[in-house]
């Protein structure tokens, strides 16, 4: 018997949801065109509709075909029309990939990179080195108009801030960036720096933005002298400090965690367990979470409600570096006889790490009204 179009998607919804109810995965179905789930996975449907991959439940689709519209179940399509213009730069590190993934869902995005060009951004990617004016007004001028630049390029090693302060001042301090903005006249521009924890002493706990920043390496001074360096001279900005940042690898670029699960994974029985530090503290923020804060702000400060804001960007928890490799291996099934846990003063890493920079995410919470991931329920998105 022949079936209409119709018929068959109906029968292949119905069958998709009575799997997904015997293996206990039943999922809520939202009629919003721009829901995400909490692993940041979208499938649009054609009359706005949004739901993962397996369908919508059949209450879902009488509801909607009684409005006359199609679904075509089972296939990711493209998201809304883009409303904003964001580059990104540092594109091809392992943050840089990771919002040039979750921002090129809602907007159009450009990729500026020095090295490793990501190869999962659908538009425009470009070549440029920070330490070069020409190429960043270059860069600047060949993009076009933008409604905001989100700046992550930087050296992040702090052993290598360390090892040459000079080169780190000159690439982690944006002077030579916002000179090129007012050069080329995007003065209308918001400007995110993606700072770091580690602007903060470590003495204390669960520090708040209105605390005093007080690095004690080059990697934290040369930060807060780029957070100085935009509130004097750019004031449509926004500040992020961000704690301790994980996420699943996109190409082969990953985070602490993929240390951490590597480790765990080839310990064998009677072997050499990893030392993991039990007294240096984080809030680990997931990486997927980053891009959706960013939309938040994007989508405030277009509409003239926040700008010339730093805020805390860290998960909502406080975590040690063991506490982190016990939620994976719990996670995943390893052993916990292959972490060892040491004091971070036994193991000379060349430079000076603050101890427990654990920090209030209450700003973040109230104003952009966003709640981050917490730890354990990330991984189970890393590792589905």
């Amino acid at each position: 018997v022949r079936r209409s179009q119709e018929e068959v998607v109906v029968a292949q919804t119905r069958r998709l949801w009575s799997t997904s109810r015997r293996r206990g995965t039943r999922r809520v179905h939202h009629h919003a065109s721009d829901w995400t789930d909490g692993a940041g996975v979208v499938s649009t449907l054609c009359c706005g509709c949004t739901a993962k991959g397996w369908g919508i439940s059949p209450r879902c689709w009488e509801r909607c075909r009684r409005t006359s519209f199609r679904h075509v179940v089972g296939r990711t399509t493209r998201p809304k029309a883009h409303d904003m213009r964001i580059l990104v730069t540092g594109a091809g590190g392992a943050l840089g990939r990771q919002l040039v993934e979750g921002l090129q869902r809602e907007h159009e995005v450009v990729a500026g990179f020095r090295t490793r060009r990501p190869e999962h951004a659908r538009g425009k990617a470009v070549q440029f080195d920070l330490e070069e004016p020409q190429e960043i007004r270059q860069l600047l001028r060949g993009v076009g108009e933008v409604d905001a630049i989100v700046h992550c390029a930087a050296i992040a090693r702090p052993k290598e801030c360390e090892q040459d302060p000079e080169k780190a001042r000159r690439i982690n301090v944006a002077k030579p960036f916002v000179e090129a903005l007012r050069e080329t006249r995007k003065e209308a521009c918001l400007f995110i720096q993606i700072s770091t924890d580690q602007v903060y002493e470590g003495t204390g706990t669960m520090y708040k933005e209105t605390d005093q920043a007080k690095p004690i390496n080059v990697y934290g001074k040369t930060k807060l002298e780029a957070e100085e360096y935009l509130r004097a001279n750019w004031p449509n900005h926004v500040i992020l400090r961000s704690s301790m940042i994980y996420g699943k690898a996109i190409h082969g670029v990953g985070f602490f965690t993929d240390f951490v699960q590597e480790a765990l994974s080839t310990y064998a029985p009677g072997g050499q367990p990893t030392d993991f530090f039990e007294d240096e503290y984080r809030c680990p923020i997931y990486a997927p979470d980053i891009a959706r804060i960013i939309c938040v702000v994007v989508r405030k400060n277009k509409e003239g409600m926040l700008q010339n804001r730093t805020f805390n960007m860290g998960g909502p928890q406080r975590l040690s570096r063991v506490d982190i490799a016990c939620l994976i291996a719990e996670a995943r099934g390893y052993s916990k006889e292959a972490i060892r846990c040491v004091r971070s003063a036994s193991i000379d890493r060349g430079v000076r790490s603050p101890l427990d920079i654990s920090m209030d995410i209450s700003r973040l919470r109230e104003e952009l009204s966003f709640t981050p991931t917490a730890f354990a329920d990330a991984l189970k998105f890393i590792y589905s």
